[in-house]
């Protein structure tokens, strides 16, 4: 099956939204609330089109597309920490009244990907495992609705939710 090339454009059109549009806005707080929130659609968005672009991917075995999933989601997120950290602790240590001093546990959210709200900005990254979740259930979805009726997948995606509000809320 050949690439769907308007899908790679919509996925770039919201990065752009994203990076141009609401970062801009919440960090020079443009509008105020409820009306910055009315904006916030693009997380939906982004499940949308991955789903979409999904099930146009070439059929893998289940570990084999696991495996992809975490290289695709993860890596960039374990390769921007470093960065991270060594901008912290220059911050920390030039301006010490400006940062916040992380316990053990902090950084083990981190890692985890459930941000942190102490750090401005990073609380956000919540999604990744999130949708790291959502992918890797794909097949099985796809392979329940094959076999079953549509409320089988919509079930099996209903109970896939505890996991990933677990996921976000319970580290905390």
């Amino acid at each position: 099956m050949q690439r769907d090339t308007q899908l790679d454009n919509y996925r770039a059109l919201t990065m752009i939204y994203i990076v141009c549009f609401i970062h801009i806005t919440y960090w020079f707080d443009g509008f105020g609330e409820p009306y910055r929130s009315y904006m916030l659609f693009e997380m939906p968005l982004i499940f949308f089109i991955a789903g979409a672009a999904q099930t146009y991917a070439k059929p893998k075995s289940l570990p084999k597309m696991i495996i992809n999933r975490v290289w695709r989601v993860m890596f960039p997120f374990y390769f921007f920490m470093p960065f991270l950290a060594v901008l912290y602790v220059i911050m920390h240590l030039y301006f010490p009244h400006h940062t916040y001093t992380l316990s053990l546990w902090e950084v083990v959210k981190i890692l985890f990907t459930e941000g942190n709200d102490a750090l401005p900005y990073y609380g956000y990254t919540w999604f990744i495992s999130v949708y790291l979740i959502v992918m890797c259930l794909f097949p099985l979805e796809s392979q329940l609705d094959r076999h079953f009726s549509i409320s089988i997948s919509c079930l099996s995606t209903l109970c896939s939710l505890p996991l990933s509000v677990s996921q976000t809320y319970l580290i905390r």
